[in-house]
């Protein structure tokens, strides 16, 4: 199986943005000391708005399972603190990996074709 990338926009109210931003930083260590197969995770923002995005790119279905079960108590607090807004994928994913976001609206895109460097 290939890559996948994954992209989530999220609302977080000013009233929960350091207990956000905590457990985003929280996250990202649990991904830099013990998931050598998530490619990468990034946190962006709109300045002046409460508008984040998160993405993040996997070696495989089977990393981001690993990752989910990883983060599975920051994720959760993650999700009460702010409103999924937008969750995208890019890419082909297992079975096992739909099914563990299939609540969350996920639009999948397939991938067709082009060139990487």
């Amino acid at each position: 199986m290939s890559t996948v990338k994954f992209v989530v926009e999220l609302t977080v109210p000013d009233n929960r943005l350091e207990r956000f931003k905590r457990v985003a930083k929280e996250m990202n260590q649990i991904v830099k000391n013990d998931e050598p197969d998530t490619l990468s995770c990034k946190w962006f923002y709109v300045a002046g708005e409460n508008k984040w995005c998160l993405t993040q790119k996997f070696k495989d279905s089977d990393a981001f399972l690993k990752h989910l079960h990883q983060v599975s108590e920051e994720m959760n607090e993650i999700l009460e603190i702010s409103k999924v807004e937008r969750f995208e994928v890019f890419g082909g994913l297992s079975y096992a990996a739909r099914a563990a976001i299939a609540s969350f609206g996920v639009k999948h895109y397939t991938y067709w074709t082009g060139v990487v460097h």
